[in-house]
């Protein structure tokens, strides 16, 4: 019954350019299992209870989840319990009870979180070479407002809650139990606009998702010293031995001052990146594919790309457009191609 993995990171697009003032994206989708197996365990009951002892608390509150099927049911429990960075500790699941005074109902809500889910997936250079768009899961089931309900809210405010996955004739399956700290209490009407627990019922609108791969809008400045640390970090070679190369150096003294000094030097990174990693037969640079390579392999101290390739001034140019082209698009600042340069100037991403 060893539950299924979490999803991979994929990533959103290819491009062939970049810019490393915005890292690629990517997207982390939760176990879809999570919904698979919900529904095939159909909770059709909670109960409350009491329990001696967990762990070093006295008189715990317990919720017993009850399941028509509860094989499904164990599944589900372990899949949430090995999200657990810290064993027996509920960190990666985010458990809601959500109020409801109008349908006299209240939602028991399971909902993957974001931040654990990335943490899980990602080691924390990842985190810093990719903007990260996490795709979550929730599922719950709603029950009518009873005398339990309001006796496990109370309890909850002092002691953790302790959730048991139990047969139909009452069994309970204590080896799958999740103990936690934070499980929330909220108002239908009061929850988050974009929130599971606003949206239920599900009649009801749902809260729009359009936005959902969309980054945060990243300040210019931001960009700017990502940029430099990142360069710095990938092409430390090439920085060292760019003013070396006669090409190039004759080739940015004629392209001033229609680019700047950055752009003409962030082109021959990636000029130098899709040399040493791109298929000679490949029509067009992925950098999608090459991104990663890189970030693999970094530069070793005898690579002479930035010393012997001939930067012409065409070539730089052309990579500068696309590199353009990536920073529009990785801002969601989507302007016809012939007035990239010039709009991007306006918000502030060019001088």
């Amino acid at each position: 019954m060893a539950p299924v993995p979490d999803n991979n990171p994929v990533a959103e697009t290819k491009f062939e350019g970049i810019d490393y003032g915005i890292p690629p994206r990517r997207v982390l989708i939760a176990n879809p299992a999570l919904m698979e197996l919900w529904n095939n365990a159909d909770c059709y009951a909670l109960g409350y209870a009491t329990i001696p002892r967990y762990e070093s608390v006295p008189a715990v509150p317990m919720v017993m989840v009850s399941f028509e099927n509860i094989e499904a049911g164990l599944r589900f429990f372990r899949l949430i319990r090995s999200w657990d960075r810290t064993p027996r500790t509920g960190q990666g699941i985010d458990i809601s009870f959500t109020k409801n005074q109008t349908t006299g109902k209240y939602l028991l809500s399971w909902s993957t979180k974001d931040s654990e889910l990335e943490k899980r997936i990602s080691d924390p250079v990842a985190r810093e070479d990719y903007a990260t768009t996490i795709v979550g899961l929730s599922v719950g089931k709603d029950f009518n407002l009873s005398d339990g309900f309001n006796w496990i809210r109370e309890q909850s405010k002092e002691k953790p809650i302790v959730f048991v996955p139990a047969t139909k004739d009452g069994g309970l399956a204590f080896q799958y139990a999740i103990g936690k700290r934070d499980v929330r209490f909220l108002e239908q009407e009061t929850a988050h606009k974009d929130s599971v627990e606003r949206a239920w019922p599900s009649d009801q609108p749902q809260p729009p998702d359009s936005n959902a791969l969309q980054l945060p809008s990243v300040a210019p400045d931001v960009i700017v010293s990502k940029r430099n640390r990142q360069l710095r970090r990938f092409f430390p070679i090439t920085l060292a031995r760019l003013p070396y190369n006669r090409s190039f150096i004759k080739a940015v003294n004629r392209m001033k001052p229609s680019y700047s000094d950055w752009q003409l030097t962030q082109a021959a990174c990636n000029i130098v990146l899709v040399e040493r990693f791109s298929p000679s037969d490949q029509p067009k640079p992925d950098f999608e594919t090459l991104y990663e390579k890189m970030r693999q392999k970094p530069e070793g101290a005898s690579d002479t790309w930035a010393l012997k390739l001939h930067f012409s001034e065409s070539r730089l140019a052309d990579q500068v457009t696309r590199d353009m082209e990536y920073l529009s698009s990785a801002t969601h600042n989507q302007f016809p191609l012939e007035n990239v340069r010039a709009s991007l100037r306006k918000v502030g991403l060019l001088p």
